[in-house]
């Protein structure tokens, strides 16, 4: 699903993923793992949908939530 971001927090670990200390991270790369959002387009029922989201490869070894728009 593709989630428009609301908010985006700025960890540590984004602090350290951008100075490349982090070494499974893959660069170029959009920092940001926490956020709040709303589902846009997507499975139709989910639609609108608030969602929050951390942690997993998020920000890491695919781009973040420092971004419009987080798929």
């Amino acid at each position: 699903m593709l989630v428009e971001i609301h908010a985006a927090s700025i960890n540590p670990s984004d602090v350290k993923n951008i100075l490349g200390v982090m070494e499974n991270t893959t660069l170029p790369r959009t920092p940001g793992r926490d956020f709040v959002g709303v589902v846009v387009p997507g499975a139709p029922n989910l639609i609108g949908t608030e969602v929050w989201g951390t942690g997993g490869d998020i920000g890491f070894i695919r781009d973040g939530s420092h971004a419009s728009h987080l798929v």
